[in-house]
């Protein structure tokens, strides 16, 4: 083993290992960062087309909820105070759009009726949606009722002034 042919040997293979070594390491650390450069723009690609979605979405729904703010027959319901006449029409107006839930609230923001048992256990929450719309804060209304979030929209009902406030919320 002391010959200068082994040592020339041992010497060569080491050169051949380490510069093996190096370049296998190098395209290792190029192709994880090829992949989270990929990934990233993958994610940033669907997250745009996710706002788009819900952007579409949105508006849809608040068309809706406006249309049915300024549905006459809603309006008269929502004017004559009977509780049972109040929920029978929310309910109503509430499946015409495809809502899952509806929220009808006084002028203070006070709950008057709601499709939901779980709106009255959250009153306050569901308190300051009005506040937020009154205030002028063009928020996105996300709320978890129950075991579900819901994304709402608020409309006022008016006759000609402000009688009460309509809220529908869509499962997200």
């Amino acid at each position: 083993m002391d010959s200068f042919r082994n040592r020339l040997l041992a010497l060569i293979i080491g050169l051949v290992v380490t510069t093996q070594s190096v370049t296998l390491v190098a395209v290792l650390l190029n192709t994880a960062h090829q992949v989270r450069s990929q990934a990233d723009r993958q994610l940033h690609a669907g997250a745009q087309v996710i706002q788009q979605f819900m952007h579409l979405r949105a508006s849809q729904h608040a068309s809706a909820v406006a249309a049915v703010a300024a549905d006459f027959g809603f309006r008269e319901a929502v004017a004559g105070k009977d509780p049972a006449t109040l929920l029978s029409a929310a309910t109503n107006q509430a499946q015409r759009i495809d809502a899952d839930l509806v929220l009808l609230m006084d002028t203070d923001g006070r709950l008057l009726t709601s499709n939901s048992p779980f709106a009255s256990a959250h009153a306050q929450t569901v308190e300051r949606l009005v506040n937020s719309v009154t205030s002028g804060r063009e928020d996105v209304h996300l709320l978890v009722l129950g075991t579900h979030l819901y994304q709402f929209f608020v409309q006022p009902i008016r006759a000609p002034e402000t009688i009460a406030w309509v809220a529908m919320g869509f499962a997200v």
